[in-house]
């Protein structure tokens, strides 16, 4: 499996993304999420993708307790950048800096036993795909 390097640890360059795991396509049994993210760590996978807006923070969470117990397996890549009402729901986007320090202890707080490497905006862009170097 192709690796890089993301905050000073080795992950695969193929991650996780954990949206599904609380709803994100419907419905789905709370207790697969562990056994799903734990076969993804025995597979080789490192990359976990979630957001604070997936589930309105359970995603987070759920990955966060997930990983407790295997904290150097995993390193968490969060999204932020959209402001949830008080049900949850996405109302604004806001990339400021004070936004993201808030996400930022929020996402911490959700997943206490692990740290998060890496965050980026939730903002919509465009990417160009290149073809990963020694594939």
């Amino acid at each position: 499996m192709l690796t890089t390097t993301i905050a000073g640890k080795t992950v695969s360059r193929l991650g996780f993304g954990c949206y599904p795991l609380t709803g994100g396509y419907g419905a789905v049994d709370p207790g697969q999420g562990f056994g799903i993210i734990h076969a993804a760590l025995e597979a080789g996978v490192r990359l976990l993708d979630t957001s604070d807006v997936y589930a309105a923070g359970a995603n987070e969470e759920l990955v966060g307790r997930a990983v407790a117990d295997r904290r150097e397996a995993a390193v968490i890549c969060t999204k932020f950048g959209w402001v949830l009402d008080a049900e949850g729901k996405a109302v604004r986007l806001d990339s400021s800096p004070a936004h993201a320090a808030h996400a930022r202890q929020a996402s911490s707080a959700c997943a206490p036993t692990t740290s998060i490497c890496t965050c980026s905006t939730g903002r919509t862009r465009r990417c160009r795909s290149k073809k990963p170097s020694g594939s």
